[in-house]
């Protein structure tokens, strides 16, 4: 993809065991330029902010709590179509997703964002914070938990 756009920049926040192996990946694709790793982020949302889209590549996530949260912060996300993270996305309305294991599909996905309009990205940013707001609204969750537990205690 840098040598498409050779303007893009990915960052990566986080020190965990993968760090090692991306640093040695970014030096043999020779796309050191185009790489940031930022180690433990104290601000995560700052980074958010000053991003263009999340791209988050596990495709074995339980939840994606990091989609949430860049959803929450009006970010584009791109996420694979698996569980956790798949079900957060409405590809092409909330998000763009691709098929989990797939590089061309994650590119072809990646490319889509690059390319989005102003119009589109900004829907698509707006859409996906609405479907956070909503699905992790505190009082509507409060309730589902209640009203799981009384369903429980009346078995």
């Amino acid at each position: 993809m840098c040598a498409r756009y050779p303007d893009a920049q990915l960052q990566i926040a986080g020190d965990g065991e993968d760090q090692a192996r991306l640093h040695k990946i970014s030096e043999q694709l020779q796309v050191g330029e185009n790489v940031e790793f930022l180690g433990f982020v104290n601000d995560i949302r700052s980074v958010y902010l000053a991003n263009d889209c999340l791209v988050h590549l596990s495709g074995i996530e339980s939840f994606g709590r990091v989609v949430v949260e860049a959803s929450l912060c009006g970010l584009p996300v791109v996420v694979p179509q698996s569980a956790g993270t798949g079900e957060l996305v409405i590809n092409g309305h909330t998000g763009l997703t691709f098929t989990p294991n797939d590089l061309s599909d994650c590119v072809r996905a990646l490319e889509q964002a690059y390319h989005l309009n102003e119009n589109d990205y900004v829907r698509l940013a707006a859409a996906g914070q609405q479907r956070a707001i909503t699905i992790f609204n505190p009082e509507r969750l409060a309730e589902e938990y209640v009203g799981l537990a009384n369903s429980i205690l009346r078995r």
